[in-house]
């Protein structure tokens, strides 16, 4: 029994030739078998730093941990890092004694003592009351999906099948979906991806990033005050190029200067097919360009047939307010089949505590997450 092995349990860091370990508590939590060149990406190749990754040991075995990533932010017009707390795990037979909340404490206080500036996750359901457990961990907003369909009919279909008792409408199981582990990298594309139907559709490329898109990023029209840094090296190992990778890009160029540019991928969900824009940005005169770009990534979903294209933007931004102009339609939460909420600790108190908690200072897409 777990319990009269208490005593021995021992926290420490990650440390190189602990992988073997931690793969075999991954394989039990989230049901996968690790890539090892996917794990090291996340965890060691990220441009912004190696992983702060405590981990719980019964004797040779790993029994719990959390992994603490660090993510470069341009917050209130600071440059810095916070951490992207993920792939929370416990062996089955370990849990209820709050050893992952202990691994979590660790990993906080020494992402405070490196200056990070905030702790931050992406919490569903079930792990979202433990989340909040930790001191000064609060939920931002559930993460605020926008749709607009492509094929109506086959949408509201999809949708039936997903929402409602699949074995009274006769349509079959809902299409099964990937580990919600980082580690096991982007879901994969469904049946149409967006890579092929780009193929037949001028403009069109698998990702590539240089220094025009760090300017870009840096320049954006509409950013709120806190936005994860989208540099060229934080792009090129966010879109990595690996086998089978479901990204595609459009840019648009004036002269010199890249005015706009969308990434976009697709995927299969709860049945549906859906086109997501991971990335869009434009430069501040260049309004036109950004909204030429969004049009060609609806195209690009149509082409790739997929039911619905979706993006994130939080309430009260400007990339929402256009988002809606352009036909999507923010989704409720008591629609959505899953709930996923952002949630953050700032390292910082009062009201600067609370500038971090309020929705429309955060720009989010889905390239801030590891699952798409």
């Amino acid at each position: 029994m777990a319990g009269d092995h208490e005593a021995a349990l021992a926290t420490r860091l990650y440390q190189p030739g602990d992988e073997e370990a931690v793969y075999a508590c991954m394989r039990v939590c989230f049901g996968f078998d690790p890539d090892p060149a996917r794990w090291r990406h996340l965890h060691l190749d990220n441009p912004a730093g190696p992983s702060i990754y405590p981990l719980v040991w019964d004797g040779t075995r790993v029994v719990s941990g959390v992994a603490f990533v660090p993510r470069r932010v341009v917050a209130f017009g600071r440059e810095d890092v916070v951490r992207h707390s993920h792939d929370s795990m416990t062996l089955p037979e370990y849990r209820g004694q709050g050893i992952r909340s202990a691994a979590s404490e660790v990993g906080r206080r020494l992402a405070r003592e490196q200056g990070s500036l905030a702790v931050f996750s992406f919490a569903n359901e079930a792990s979202l009351p433990g989340v909040l457990r930790h001191p000064g961990r609060r939920a931002v907003a559930d993460v605020p999906v926008m749709l607009r369909p492509l094929r109506p009919v086959r949408a509201a279909l999809a949708a039936a099948a997903a929402l409602l008792p699949l074995e009274r409408l006769g349509l079959g199981p809902v299409q099964p979906e990937g580990p919600e582990s980082a580690a096991a990298g982007p879901l994969p594309n469904g049946a149409a991806p967006a890579l092929d139907a780009a193929g037949s559709r001028p403009g069109w490329s698998p990702p590539a990033f240089d220094e025009r898109h760090t300017q870009l990023f840096r320049s954006a029209e509409g950013i709120p005050e806190i936005a994860l840094l989208r540099d060229a090296a934080h792009l090129r190992w966010r879109y990595a190029e690996t086998p089978g990778r479901p990204y595609v890009q459009y840019d648009v160029v004036r002269g010199d200067t890249l005015a706009a540019s969308v990434v976009v991928r697709t995927v299969e969900l709860e049945g549906m097919s859906l086109a997501l824009v991971m990335e869009w940005a434009w430069l501040p005169g260049a309004a036109r360009e950004g909204i030429a770009v969004l049009h060609e990534a609806v195209r690009l979903g149509r082409a790739a047939g997929a039911h619905l294209i979706g993006a994130l933007a939080m309430p009260g931004t400007m990339h929402r307010r256009l988002l809606h102009r352009h036909g999507f339609l923010g989704v409720p939460g008591w629609l959505a089949p899953k709930r996923v909420v952002l949630t953050v600790a700032p390292e910082v108190e009062g009201v600067a505590a609370a500038r971090w908690y309020r929705a429309a200072n955060w720009h989010l897409t889905w390239g801030d997450g590891f699952l798409l």
